[in-house]
């Protein structure tokens, strides 16, 4: 099922060297809206968990030292130690891990037992390790008029923390600030942006946040995630609470080999040089929307002159 080939051909972009991923970069197995963390020299990446009707582990733990090479070590939640909280055979969606204040912290979507919302739970690393997870009893985010989907943390580069998420039927884009523990929000509540250009299709969703230089980069998803014309569009800032520019159209959009390409995350790529990244999303193949999302990766370049990232191709 994984690949197991390394591809060593570089492109030579702006002084650093980006690399053509062999993708899929996990095949044949269902695994949407991944969030990947360097961590050491190791990529470790959390995928979602569509299974509904049956309880089942939640959360596919995967690692890599390159992007392209994977393999499956765990799960958040085995059966048995999931959130007392959250519906055990209903969704659970785009988990996502981060360093708040030096603690690894897990952040995902699940099934609030009380009012049958989709809320931000969150769970703690025992002693930073990956594979070892405990649930917190209550989730730390919870609009009972709403569901709550695909959480993201923000670092402003000065201890500060914030937690984005998605409001999932208006499909906005909201933040609050994150206590200093990672386990609870205050107020306010920041609006960062919603769903207003013609390729979003009324939908604004899972948001990933990168600091480089003088911006704050907001990449968020658009249309159905179950549609062919799925994409990523990324918005930008000063502050890291807004307001944010969107760039406009998509930056990653189908292809005639790859459709519905989205949610993502971006993360430097410790095999290129100075200043190369990547991005690391699912999509599906044609003819098979709506089956197995698979995971992708492809590198991602910054124009000089706008500061604007974009890509070459798929």
């Amino acid at each position: 099922m994984f690949l197991t080939r390394s591809l060593v051909l570089l492109v030579a972009i702006g002084g650093s060297f980006a690399r053509n991923f062999n993708n899929p970069v996990i095949d044949g197995i269902d695994n949407p809206d991944p969030g990947v963390l360097l961590i050491g020299d190791t990529y470790w990446a959390v995928t979602t968990s569509m299974q509904q009707g049956v309880t089942v582990d939640r959360f596919p733990i995967h690692t890599s030292k390159d992007l392209q090479n994977w393999k499956t070590v765990g799960v958040v939640f085995p059966v048995g130690h999931q959130p007392i909280w959250a519906m055990p055979d209903k969704e659970w969606w785009a988990p996502e891990i981060h360093f708040v204040n030096g603690q690894l912290m897990c952040y995902f979507a699940a099934r609030d037992k009380t009012t049958n919302r989709l809320a931000i739970g969150a769970a703690v690393a025992t002693n930073n390790d990956p594979t070892t997870w405990v649930a917190q009893d209550k989730p730390i985010l919870l609009d009972p008029s709403v569901d709550s989907i695909d959480a993201t943390v923000l670092d402003d580069g000065n201890g500060n923390y914030h937690l984005a998420w998605a409001s999932n039927g208006s499909f906005v884009i909201y933040s609050r600030p994150l206590s200093p523990d990672g386990l609870s929000v205050s107020d306010p509540r920041t609006e960062f942006f919603r769903a207003s250009l013609p390729w979003e299709s009324n939908v604004d969703e899972g948001p990933w946040h990168v600091h480089r230089g003088d911006y704050h980069y907001i990449f968020y998803s658009g249309q159905s995630t179950f549609g062919e014309d799925y994409a990523v569009g990324v918005a930008r800032s000063k502050s890291v609470i807004g307001p944010y520019e969107k760039k406009g159209d998509p930056i990653l959009h189908r292809s005639a080999d790859w459709l519905a390409p989205g949610h993502c995350s971006v993360v430097r790529d410790q095999l290129g040089g100075n200043d190369t990244w990547a991005m690391v999303y699912h999509a599906y193949r044609p003819g098979q929307v709506g089956g197995n999302r698979l995971m992708m990766t492809t590198s991602m370049y910054w124009d000089d002159g706008s500061g604007w990232p974009y890509f070459i191709g798929m």
